[in-house]
């Protein structure tokens, strides 16, 4: 008995030494009653109104850049449509830090209401309605990142609604059934130990008699998967085809919001091909490919500040007459300042992507420094590009090298 005693005093010591593992990291903060939330790409600065490189001058930027993408397509004959689905702490801000945060206009609300105003992109934003559906059950999963089912569900209805309104669809939303299900969120891997959290209940959404179906052979899934995989950019492909419906042929960019869950079922029932890449950068490869009526884009809005740096080959505009002349160069505190003067007959910006190369003996080194998102430099105007000390010491790398 002694021996016995003994063990379990040693056992009971073991567990009070072995440190428990922490609710909250680098990647995942601790909320209010079990929820948690993404802390990365600046997701909990949303809930705070503290997002990062998104002022007035961003969001004009932006805006302008969306309109060059829209035009594009249309000369192509194509439709475009942006879509915003929300971040977790834009729905539930009640349930961030310490509980007392409330809802706020956030990314997707303010480029959206520049749009709006300022441009005819059609976009959709689906924040109003998961707000207004929040009494009628959880959207979001409290351990992962995503919205659940019955939020997909919630954003597929507006999207429909929307797509109605200016004509671009003709078949109206499917029947759904309602099931039950333990989804296990991906906040446990993340924290470091896969049984962390419980698993939680939650309600799926598929569709009741399904028509559209997936695709993965035949010349024209090879002909689409041949143009993706030349961009490169994409994580998943999905093709699907509904020859029980009429409509525009659909060319859906996305992100994990669009590509988990039901959600890319009820969207393809709605076209007679729908290709579906998780992928954020447009190209003329796989548009040209693919040849749809409807190019639709969606953006996860914790990432719109990046938004701009996206699609800069449809978003670039050409300056016809670009001229130029560098007034000063300056080093200083282990960087190099030029003051260039704009004497072309347009506006510089960000957009253009106007760039100053740094040469070094008649050779490109490579490093450009480049106008802040939201700076507009006039015709007869000057800014000082900087050319940072981590720049420089790249340089200084490469002829060391």
């Amino acid at each position: 008995m002694k021996h016995l005693a003994l063990l379990l005093a040693l056992c009971m010591l073991c567990l009070c030494l072995t440190p428990a593992l922490a609710l909250e990291n680098e990647k995942v903060a601790e909320g209010q009653d079990g929820w948690f939330f993404y802390k990365l790409n600046n997701s909990m600065d949303i809930a705070y109104d503290a997002y990062p490189d998104f002022d007035e001058g961003a969001i004009a930027a932006l805006g302008e850049a969306q309109i060059r993408i829209q035009k594009h397509l249309a000369e192509k004959g194509m439709e475009y449509v942006l879509v915003l689905p929300p971040c977790k702490p834009s729905i539930y801000p009640e349930y961030v830090g310490d509980g007392s945060l409330s809802v706020i206009s956030t990314p997707a609300d303010k480029l959206a209401d520049w749009l709006e105003k300022n441009s005819e992109v059609k976009v959709i934003r689906l924040k109003e309605a998961l707000l207004a559906a929040k009494p009628q059950g959880q959207l979001y999963y409290k351990t992962d990142t995503h919205w659940n089912e019955v939020g997909a569900y919630v954003g597929f209805l507006e999207i429909v609604k929307k797509l109605k309104e200016w004509n671009l669809i003709q078949a109206d939303a499917p029947e759904v059934v309602y099931g039950t299900e333990q989804h296990k969120g991906e906040f446990s891997d993340m924290l470091g130990d896969p049984e962390l959290l419980p698993a939680e209940e939650s309600r799926t959404v598929s569709v009741a008699s399904p028509r559209a179906a997936m695709f993965e052979t035949g010349e024209r899934y090879e002909q689409v998967k041949a143009a993706v995989d030349a961009a490169g950019f994409s994580q998943v492909l999905a093709c699907y085809a509904n020859p029980e419906v009429s409509g525009p042929k659909v060319l859906l960019y996305g992100d994990s919001m669009f590509s988990g869950g039901s959600l890319r079922s009820l969207l393809a029932e709605l076209f007679p091909e729908m290709i579906f890449t998780w992928d954020y950068h447009v190209n003329d490869g796989t548009v040209d490919a693919v040849k749809p009526d409807l190019v639709m884009f969606d953006i996860t809005e914790r990432y719109l500040n990046v938004l701009f740096y996206l699609n800069q080959a449809y978003t670039a505009r050409k300056l016809n007459d670009f001229g130029s002349d560098v007034q000063s160069v300056k080093m200083a505190d282990q960087q190099i300042t030029a003051e260039v003067k704009n004497t072309s007959s347009a506006a510089w910006s960000e957009v253009d992507m106007v760039r100053l190369a740094l040469m070094l003996d008649g050779a490109d080194t490579g490093i450009r420094a480049a106008l802040p998102l939201g700076t507009v430099v006039k015709k007869g105007e000057s800014f000082a590009f900087v050319f940072t000390a981590q720049q420089l010491e790249q340089v200084s790398d490469r002829l060391a090298g």
